[in-house]
C-alpha cells in the first residue's frame, strides 16, 4: 500500500542482551570469631553491561526496552531518550 512498510525499514527486533551479573564471596566465619559479626559477604554487581541487536545496521540505536518520546509509534527508537544505563556496584552485606 502507499503507506505501507517498505522492505528496506523493516528488521527483525531480536536482541541479545546481558542484564545482571553478581560476583559475591563469602567471608570465612573464622574471620569474625572475636567480633560480634556472624558473617559477611562482598558482592560486585553489574547491570545492562552488554547489548546487540544483532539484524540492526550500525550505527541504528534500537533498544526494544525504551519508549521514545516525541516520535510517533516509536517504541525501541533511541530518539529523544537517553541510552539503557550501564551500573556496576558494590555490595556488603552483614549478619549478626
Amino acid at each position: 500500500g502507499f503507506f505501507g512498510p517498505r522492505e528496506g525499514q523493516v528488521f527483525d527486533g531480536t536482541t541479545v542482551r546481558l542484564r545482571e551479573v553478581t560476583l559475591s564471596y563469602d567471608l570465612p566465619k573464622s574471620v569474625f570469631s572475636s567480633s560480634p559479626l556472624g558473617g559477611a559477604t562482598i558482592s560486585l554487581v553489574g547491570e545492562n553491561l552488554w547489548f546487540n541487536a544483532i539484524n540492526f545496521p550500525e550505527g541504528i540505536n534500537y533498544d526494544p526496552e525504551v519508549l521514545s518520546l516525541g516520535v510517533g509509534n516509536g517504541r525501541g527508537i533511541d530518539f529523544v531518550t537517553g541510552p539503557t544505563a550501564q551500573r556496576v556496584g558494590f555490595n556488603l552485606s552483614v549478619t549478626f
